[in-house]
């Protein structure tokens, strides 16, 4: 994975190889996916994000995991 976590006043973010940031440091904790996809905790609730800072699933649910085996997201709200 060639993005990295940055952090700024207790939130996360994510930043390029070249540093720049192209997620900004407003997320509680972001979890990389072998997908290239990003589950992203805010405020005790749980998205799934692109590189780019997308949401494709929004921040409303309790949990979310990645099955990788089917390939699907599990989600609690």
């Amino acid at each position: 994975y060639s993005h990295f976590k940055v952090s700024q006043k207790g939130k996360v973010g994510l930043a390029d190889p070249k540093g720049y940031q192209v997620i900004s440091p407003k997320y509680d904790d972001l979890d990389y996916l072998p997908n290239g996809l990003i589950i992203a905790q805010k405020r005790n609730k749980a998205g799934v994000l692109k590189k780019d800072g997308l949401y494709i699933i929004p921040n409303t649910y309790q949990t979310i995991i990645y099955d990788p085996f089917h390939r699907a997201f599990l989600a609690k709200e």
